[in-house]
């Protein structure tokens, strides 16, 4: 037993994987123990029954698992069953678990000898508090539940130890009572009441699946006890009976079910009334004794928790034909009456609602697209509708859940989302759905659809739209609103990028709107050739004409970039064979394409339908010369040609628009532009010019690039979402044949203009040549007049009765002339000089507000513009003329005002991210415009006064310098940054930074070594301090990122010019007292000077060294710093002091010094500065190029410091040290 007492332990663990392991290794054990134990013989076996008969029926069967069972397993039988009393963590679960395994593994007991022990471990008595009454009733619960789950209540097989072959291990008596113990303990509470019935149904599951001797009898036996008459009904009750009758048919049933229920068969139509009292927990008995009913019952308690009674019930609606048949009601029948009526009307409580909602759950969980519509009743449709509106409502979270429900079910059976979606927007919703609960439910449903499902959808909408007359006569709905939803149905869509797309009701829903939009039936068809086409009830109306127009246009805005529309070969007849579908995505008819052949087709078929508008000859012309001009681009569009389908989309997308807006003159001049320019762009012979960049307008026309360019970004100034995105595409794929003019006229639309000077220009061309306004006639004053009294200004007459007096305005016709007359002249000039004043008011509010319009639509403009920019460099991002953008870009964002927070946030990010960080360099550019643009940039940046421009600039600069520099123009890019460098140490005001520099020394080295001369005779001309210490990191940058083989023989030269320089600087520092210089800024430069020197020990020979930094000189420095009293006591003269002991060190020296640490070990050499030195020596220029690679931050070091180069830092580590050692 000592082997198995831990384990009991592990089994009440809240981990689901020690219970189960615990158990596992328990049973193990009882195992082996019960395969080792032997039966002990009796000497006496009389005496032994007399004995225990004497001691009862209780002590008997304990003897009886203490004598045929191992120790360890009756100790383990008995604490198992105690257990399941125990309220600790997870105890009950785990031994239940084990007890059942157990009870399934060992044929050494009875189901009588475990039945007592589980009753007589979990009595309840009268002294118990109520959560000790809890757990011995859960304990009951449980230990009943272990026998009928282990199978020791069905087991028919005889106890190995019996000396008769009658004793087995069950009967049908310890069966019974099994069923009578779980009764009376679901009678005790009512919130146990639903489980114990549902261990009632296992029970009879088991003894179905059994083939035990007394099946029949304890059948019989189970539906006298679970079938008590003249006892009230419930839902478990009901759920035996529905399970119970289909097990054993030849029960009287009849009697049985009688009186409650009028036919044998429970779900049958005559009793679903009092099915579903039932199940609302309610009594069925006279209204005298339903107080009665409901206490004997448990009615009023709820819990949250469907009842398992629907799943019986559904299952049998839901089942296999065979079973279903039996049910004598229809389902519709069944869930409105028991459902829909029962938990869903209008007295309904919360708790009725929401377990209504989970029966609608579960039956959408086992419906079929076929039977989905037989849920979506009157009432539950009214309560989903009202709980998901807002969130304030009791069950908004549980009717989220169940439109979670509907979405998850369509994701799982695309299927049931047509059928779902007519339902929502069907007699019992709401076309409107999703608006009126502000959720998404439709458009996930449909986001979720197939495409049959799609289709499906589309007809009925159709359907719908041309049933609208027959609906208004029977007073459904208005025929006007509903057709303003199919339209917009239509076209959401279409939007919606997640829907799947196909050509078929894609090609329906254009046809259909361009149909309405354009054109009336005069007579159907007699076979037409598309479902959209049919005959009209009523007529429809201008707006709803309008709604098609702008919906139509903004479908095809979207369908612009699809092609799953086969292109048609090259021919005058429509109806020609079509190509192939497996043919590339260039052989496809763009949509907009097939909008206008679709439109054309219908204008020509003159006996059936009608144009809205009659169209000039002069639109007939333009519109066949257009039709015309893209079926000669159909040889290139087949070669896969991008200039030819950004033309094509142009031409029809400006057609289609025309079609829409037909009276615009100024849109028929553009097409034709646009028609001339495509055919010159394409089939002529004058595209390419001899000078594309320098040519002037008056020697040459302009390209037919650039009229198509114009167009495009006059069809952006217009503000069309349609034209919008025409434009945009229809440049992206012109952008091949983009030329350095066309990126000029893009630019020129950045430029920050005035835009009031237009409107006020078109104001002024409305006065006479004199500048008095125009007359006005007297019909239209009157009309004017008639207008402003439509539409009075309240705030206007407010100040117009203050001017006048109040008491004037009220006063009747004959007072007030008669006060008028009483008015002397100054009132009068008074009166004249308040009314100006409020009239010249009102017209500056009108033009401020004017104005702040106008300036809001430039700055929109600006930014569609921006949005051509942003495409030619994404598509041509090694094109020679992206040059040309830096400069008037860089402009526009220096020259945008706060107004135009967005236009320069977005210019910034394309200066920055897109020109600026381009991995490939532009390809075959002017070298003399790049260079004057790199030198503009330097004097735009000299004269900024601004981080973020100057940021940008930088930015530019070092990409037009890589374009240089590429090139083979080094001097070039030179000359620039030496203007900005001598500007910057020798300016005191100037704008430059040091980070404009850095950058350069950084990623453009070749350049800064170019200037070494330059970096080195600009220390002594520096205005302060501080510009020269930073002429000394430039240095000390620009070193650490120049290659081996750029030094060679200029690194003598320029290190002797530079320790002059150096000692120049630092001597004048300490001889000018009364100078200004920092003493931060000396310990900076003497840093940058130790860095260099030591780049420099790895370069030159020890001779040259030697030479250059002369000791003498070194110490004449180190001996002027001492002397100054600024200077002596600050970290310049101990870094001074370092860099001399460095210098002093003989190379060669270094490198024996090093040989003998090799042979010596890691012994210490006197006079080693420091053992970083050697590192750095070692490792060459490399390392010390890393170690300059930051010279605003000192890096750490393992090693102590340079003697001299932080003394205070070296000090304060020893004194650490030594801290550490007394403390030790």
């Amino acid at each position: 037993m000592s082997t198995t007492l831990p384990l009991f332990w592990d089994l009440s663990s809240s981990s689901r994987d020690k219970r189960i392991d615990a158990s596992v290794k328990l049973l193990g054990a009882l195992e082996q123990f019960q395969a080792q134990h032997v039966v002990p013989e009796s000497s006496s076996d009389d005496e032994v029954e007399e004995e225990e008969t004497a001691k009862g029926p209780e002590k008997e069967d304990s003897v009886e698992l203490e004598k045929y069972n191992a120790q360890d397993v009756a100790y383990s039988l008995r604490r198992l069953i105690r257990g399941l009393a125990s309220p600790r963590d997870s105890s009950r679960l785990g031994f239940a678990v084990a007890l059942t395994e157990l009870l399934s593994k060992i044929d050494t007991v009875s189901c009588s000898q475990i039945l007592a022990l589980v009753i007589s471990s979990s009595q309840v008595v009268g002294s118990m508090k109520g959560q000790e009454e809890r757990d011995m009733l859960f304990a009951r619960l449980f230990g009943l539940t272990a026998l009928i789950d282990s199978g020791l209540v069905v087991r028919d097989s005889p106890l190995p130890h019996s000396t008769s072959s009658t004793t087995y291990a069950s009967s049908s008596n310890d069966f019974a009572k099994v069923l009578s113990e779980l009764i009376a303990l679901g009678d005790t509470r009512s919130w146990i009441r639903e489980s114990c019935w549902w261990t009632i149904s296992l029970a009879i599951d088991a003894l179905i699946d059994s083939s035990v001797r007394w099946k029949a009898e304890a059948s019989s036996k189970s539906v006298e006890l679970i079938f008590v008459p003249h006892t009230p009904w419930t839902g478990e009750k009901i759920a035996l009976a529905l399970k119970m009758q289909l097990l054993f048919p030849n029960e009287n049933w009849s009697s049985i079910l009688s009186p409650t229920f009028k036919s044998t068969s429970i779900l049958s139509a005559e009793n679903l009334q009092v099915l579903a009292r039932i199940l609302k927990q309610t009594g069925v008995d006279e209204e005298e004794e339903e107080d009665k009913v409901n206490q004997a019952s448990g009615g009023g308690f709820w819990k949250p928790q469907l009842h398992f009674v629907w799943d019986a019930i559904l299952d049998r609606y839901f089942s296999p034909t065979d079973t279903a048949s039996q049910v004598n009601s229809s389902f519709p029948d069944f869930f409105r009456i028991v459902v829909d009526e029962g938990f869903f009307s209008s007295i309904s409580s919360a708790e009725r609602k929401y377990t209504g909602f989970e029966v609608f759950r579960k039956a959408l969980s086992r419906a079929t697209a076929k039977e989905v519509p037989l849920i979506f009743t009157k009432n539950l449709m009214r309560s989903l509708i009202n709980h998901l509106s807002g969130n304030d409502r009791a069950l908004h979270k549980m009717a989220l859940q169940v439109a979670k429900d509907m979405h998850a079910a369509v994701e799982k059976s695309p299927e049931l989302g047509f059928p779902l979606v007519l339902q929502l927007t069907g007699v019992h919703g709401n076309q409107h759905f999703d608006r009126i609960t502000k959720t998404k439910t439709l458009e996930t449903i449909t986001a979720a659809m197939n495409a049959q499902g799609i289709n499906d959808y589309v007809d009925h909408l159709l359907d719908v739209f041309y049933s609208t007359a027959e609906s208004a006569q029977e007073g459904v709905q208005a025929p006007e609103s509903t057709r303003v939803w199919v339209v917009e149905q239509l076209s959401a869509l279409v939007r919606n990028g997640t829907i799947p797309k196909s050509e078929v009701w894609l090609h329906r829903v254009l046809e259909f709107l361009g149909l309405h939009a354009f054109f009336e039936i005069k007579k159907l068809p007699s076979k037409p050739t598309s479902p959209a086409i049919r005959a009209l009830d009523t007529p429809l109306s201008d707006a709803l004409r309008e709604l098609c127009r702008i919906r139509l246009l903004s479908c095809a805005s979207e369908l612009i970039n699809q092609s799953s529309s086969p292109r048609r070969k090259a021919s005058k007849s429509s109806e020609d064979d079509i190509v192939q579908e497996n043919e590339p995505p260039a052989d496809k008819i763009p949509w907009v394409t097939r909008t206008v052949q679709n439109a054309v087709q219908l204008e020509n078929d003159k006996k059936h339908f009608k144009p809205l508008v009659k169209h000039s000859s002069k639109f007939k012309t333009l519109r066949d010369d257009t039709m015309s001009a893209v079926e000669r681009l159909q040889q290139l569009l087949l070669k896969n040609s991008p200039a030819a389908q950004g033309c094509e989309l142009l031409l029809m997308g400006t057609l289609l628009e025309l079609y829409a807006n037909p009276d615009d003159e100024a849109q028929a001049e553009k097409l034709e532009i646009c028609l001339e320019a495509s055919n010159q762009l394409l089939f002529g012979s004058n595209q390419a010019g001899a000078d594309e960049t320098n040519d002037s307008e008056e020697a040459h026309p302009a390209a037919p690039i650039d009229v198509l360019v114009d167009t495009i970004i006059y069809y952006l100034e217009k503000g069309s979402a349609y034209l919008r995105i025409i434009s945009n595409v229809a440049f992206s794929l012109l952008s091949g044949d983009v030329r350095g003019s066309t990126v000029e006229l893009i630019l020129t639309q950045l430029e920050r203009r005035d835009p009031t000077k237009d409107m006020d220009e078109g104001d002024s061309s409305d006065e006479g040549e004199d500048g008095s306004e125009p007359e006005i006639s007297e019909e239209e004053q009157s009309d004017e007049d008639d207008e402003n009294e439509e539409a009075p200004d309240a705030e206007l007459r407010a100040k117009v009765e203050k001017a006048l007096g109040v008491q004037m305005v009220e006063q009747d016709d004959e007072e007030s002339s008669e006060e008028e007359e009483a008015m002397d002249d100054d009132q009068m000039m008074q009166l004249d000089e308040n009314l100006a004043e409020i009239f010249r008011s009102r017209r500056e509010a009108k033009n401020s507000a004017r104005e702040q319009n106008a300036q809001r639509e430039a700055t929109h403009f600006k930014n569609r513009v921006l949005d051509l920019v942003e495409i030619y460099i994404k598509k041509q991002s090694t094109s020679k003329h992206l040059v040309l953008m830096v400069i008037p870009l860089v402009e526009a964002f220096m020259d945008s005002g706060s107004d135009e927070k967005q236009f320069t946030e977005k210019i910034q990010g394309l200066l920055r991210n897109r020109l600026g960080k381009a991995k490939a360099l532009p390809k075959d550019v002017d070298v003399q415009r790049t260079a004057e643009a790199l030198e503009h940039l330097h004097a735009l940046a000299r004269r900024t006064h601004s981080k973020d421009q100057l940021a940008t600039i930088n930015v530019c600069s070092i990409q037009l310098s890589r374009i240089l520099v590429r090139e083979d123009h080094l001097k070039l890019v030179t000359q620039s940054y030496r203007d900005s460098f001598t500007d910057f140490v020798t300016r005191k005001n100037s704008s430059l930074t040091p980070p404009f520099f850095m950058e350069m020394c950084n990623r453009l080295p070749e350049v800064a070594w170019n200037m070494r001369d330059d970096l080195v005779r600009q220390i002594s001309s520096a205005i302060n301090s501080f510009r020269q210490a930073q002429v000394f990191q430039f240095i000390q940058t620009m070193l650490g990122q120049i290659a081996n083989g750029k030094q060679g023989e200029e690194f003598e030269p320029f290190v002797r010019s530079f320790s002059d320089a150096l000692y120049t600087a630092v001597t004048s520092a300490c001889q000018d007292d009364k100078s200004n210089f920092s003493a931060d800024h000396l310990r900076d430069i003497c840093k940058a000077a130790l860095r260099i020197i030591r780049l420099s020990r790895n370069v030159l020979t020890p001779a040259a060294f030697a030479d250059i930094w002369d000791s003498s000189k070194i110490g004449s420095v180190s001996q002027a710093l001492q002397n100054n009293t600024r200077f002596k006591t600050s970290g310049a003269a101990a870094t001074w002091k370092g860099l001399a002991t460095f210098a002093s060190t003989d190379r060669e020296d270094k490198k024996n010094k090093n040989k003998n640490k090799k042979g010596k070990g890691k012994e210490k050499v006197p006079n080693e500065p420091n053992e970083e030195d050697g590192q750095a020596e070692s490792s060459g220029q490399d390392a010390a190029a890393q170690d300059d690679q930051k010279p605003a931050k000192a890096k750490k070091r393992k090693t102590a410091p340079i003697e001299g180069e932080d003394e205070e830092e070296g000090s304060k580590k020893s004194r650490r040290k030594k801290v550490k050692k007394s403390k030790e």
